[in-house]
């Protein structure tokens, strides 16, 4: 079943010996949306650079691998989640790994969204330890993947919340849908037919079409009208919908609304 949702995307760092670690924070955030995902119209996406970095080759300004994983993970994610097992990492170029230049970019560049810095607590390495007390915040040890994941699940729920950037997402993420399901209602209240087709190819955007125009990035509007009963189905084929009396009740009231 299809639902309005506002997507965050939580950006997981780690060092290469942590892997593991950050399959468990996925699992537990898979776990999150199962629970929470569509009751509060949120969905969290769990991205990590194996599987959200394509293969393409470092620009002329800066040939670094990390620069590729910095360019296509860091501006499009809402949290980012950095684990350190038993290592700092590798050096960057212009870190002392690339999991620092992640974090140290991201707080740089969005001050706004959360960081969260997981520690193995019988790490002993030098630079880690030195690494540790220079945070500024909280941060947390785990003892293993079971105190992981209770660890991280606790604090996901805390963070999504509370959290002021995460929290006004979810509002103008909320009222630019409503926004759009307004201007798409009134379009198809002005097509002579009352009617709206939409279609989709597979891995591909809904299409929505009425009055003569084309709509895209209204897909969220579109499953509102639905949800609400301001338009229906008008074919087997899920194809054409068409406005219904409370739809019209609705575009009578905002144009009595933008009258004053």
């Amino acid at each position: 079943m299809a639902y309005q949702a506002t997507v965050y995307t939580l950006m997981i760092s780690c060092p290469s010996d942590a892997e593991d670690e950050q399959k468990v924070l996925r699992e537990h955030i898979n776990r999150w949306n199962d629970v929470h995902s569509e009751r509060n119209s949120i969905v969290l996406l769990p991205s990590f650079y194996k599987t959200h970095v394509p293969s393409i080759l470092a620009g002329p300004e800066d040939r670094r691998p990390q620069a590729v994983i910095n360019e296509y993970m860091i501006p499009p994610s809402d949290w980012l989640i950095a684990i350190f097992k038993d290592k700092l990492g590798t050096p960057s170029g212009k870190a002392e790994s690339g999991t620092l230049e992640e974090i140290e970019l991201f707080r740089r560049d969005n001050i706004e969204k959360p960081v969260s810095v997981y520690f193995l607590a019988s790490c002993r390495d030098e630079k880690v330890m030195q690494y540790k007390e220079k945070l500024t915040g909280i941060w947390k040890e785990y003892k293993d993947h079971g105190d992981l994941g209770k660890e991280f699940f606790i604090n996901l729920s805390q963070v999504m919340h509370k959290n002021t950037y995460l929290r006004q997402k979810f509002i103008d993420t909320n009222r630019k849908n409503e926004e759009r399901a307004h201007i798409l209602l009134i379009e198809i209240a002005n097509d002579s037919k009352n009617i709206v087709f939409v279609s989709r190819l597979i891995g591909q955007e809904l299409k929505i079409e009425t009055n003569g125009c084309k709509y895209i990035g209204y897909e969220m509007a579109f499953e509102l009208l639905c949800k609400r009963r301001r338009i229906e189905k008008a074919d087997p084929k899920g194809e054409l919908f068409k406005l219904t009396e409370l739809g019209r009740q609705e575009v009578d009231a905002l144009k009595d609304f933008s009258a004053f």
